[in-house]
């Protein structure tokens, strides 16, 4: 079991802002729960405001997996794709 770090790039529509707030504070609220969820935090872009990239570190990426896949998660994407700009992009890391 290695720990699995998650990119997760988003770029938002305009006048979007506060919906996406709403449901980073839902996923993260989600996410802390979730079984191997260790830290996460999001960041936006100095470069383009409407980029948003969170990084969260898991136990395992069977852990992830597992959160991804949930039905809870899978209803915020809904709202996610939602006020999207273009689709996220997701990268899995892991220490060498």
């Amino acid at each position: 079991m290695a720990i699995t770090k998650i990119l997760i790039q988003r770029k938002i529509k305009p006048g979007t802002e506060a919906e996406f707030k709403r449901l980073m504070r839902e996923v993260f609220s989600g996410a802390a729960h979730a079984d191997g969820f260790i830290s996460g935090e999001t960041l936006q872009s100095l470069d383009d405001p409407a980029v948003h990239v969170t990084i969260s570190q898991w136990k395992d990426m069977s852990s992830w997996n597992a959160w991804i896949n949930s039905a809870e998660r899978k209803k915020k994407q809904e709202e996610y794709d939602k006020i999207l700009a273009e689709p996220m992009k997701i990268t899995a890391l892991h220490y060498e």
